[in-house]
């Protein structure tokens, strides 16, 4: 198999999921929280230190995965065959904070690592919630953003951080957890990342300095390399060499690309508006109570994550 997981492949069922079968290696440490919450920039900045192991992909989505087969478990394991012993394994997988969306991925997780740590990032539930559906636009805008929300709870519910949180509480310790604000991570990288750094038990390096990291492109950037991607992988050998191909090497083909006319006019295609007032509030007022519990439960002052 080539490791790639799509979004068909994640399981809707709530149950109690066990593992059938478990990975002879997995990570230790998780980097979860909702999506569009900048785990791309920090699982790459992460990478850089020589004491951890980041998976790549980044998002290997094992533990969210419909179907735990033995072949499914193997490739898992492979993502940290090269890791030194004295490494800490790491992966970032966004679907392990989409309940009800995904299986109960926190007792799969327990199952298999019950010493887990995990580091989960929050941003802004509403700047969140619309940035996620600008994501998921694929050709064009397919609906107004107050529709969706209906017709995909998973926007709100993915930024009701608290009930997420709950659900690994019932196995792992407040101890377990380190918590990290989008805003913070955005502001002052190398003070988040020394933070991480300490809770994770490993030597503080500078892991911000140097070349960037490789962030999130744009809407309309991104909106251009989905198209793409898509067609190419509509060929099975296309989409096995998509998958094992370095991300250097995607992003210089994909800077040809960009500096081509056909892609002005696919990315010109891309339009969505700014979220409006009464977007952003009709989204704050349905996680309100979950914002309110999240404050009291890490002892901050969210009041900026309440307009």
């Amino acid at each position: 198999m080539d490791g790639h997981v799509t979004q068909t492949e994640v399981c809707a069922d709530t149950t109690e999921a066990q593992i059938p079968h478990t990975p002879r290696r997995s990570a230790d440490f998780f980097v979860i929280g909702g999506g569009k919450c900048g785990t791309t920039t920090l699982h790459d900045y992460l990478a850089r230190h020589p004491a951890l192991c980041m998976s790549f992909p980044k998002e290997p989505c094992f533990y969210s995965r419909k179907e735990l087969t033995e072949d499914v478990a193997s490739w898992y394991a492979g993502l940290f065959e090269n890791a030194a012993e004295n490494q800490l394994c790491g992966e970032s997988s966004t679907a392990y904070s989409r309940w009800p969306h995904t299986p109960d991925v926190a007792s799969r997780i327990a199952a298999v690592v019950p010493d887990a740590k995990f580091i989960y990032v929050m941003r802004h539930p509403a700047e969140r919630a619309y940035s996620h559906f600008a994501y998921h636009m694929r050709d064009g805008v397919e609906m107004p953003f107050m529709q969706a929300l209906d017709a995909h709870p998973e926007y709100i519910d993915v930024s009701r951080y608290m009930m997420q949180i709950e659900r690994y509480l019932r196995f792992f310790g407040r101890e377990a957890f380190h918590f990290v604000l989008f805003e913070e991570l955005t502001r002052d990288p190398a003070a988040t990342l020394a933070r991480i750094e300490q809770f994770l038990g490993v030597e503080a390096l500078d892991l911000v300095s140097g070349a960037p990291v490789n962030r999130n492109k744009s809407g309309a950037e991104r909106h251009l390399r989905r198209r793409t991607v898509r067609r190419l992988r509509r060929a099975p050998l296309m989409s096995r060499l998509i998958d094992v191909t370095p991300t250097p090497i995607k992003s210089v083909a994909m800077g040809f690309l960009r500096r081509s006319h056909a892609a002005r006019r696919i990315e010109d295609s891309y339009g969505l508006d700014p979220m409006s007032l009464e977007e952003r509030r009709l989204v704050l007022d349905r996680v309100h109570d979950d914002t309110v519990r999240l404050e009291e439960f890490l002892g901050v002052d969210l009041s900026a994550w309440k307009s």
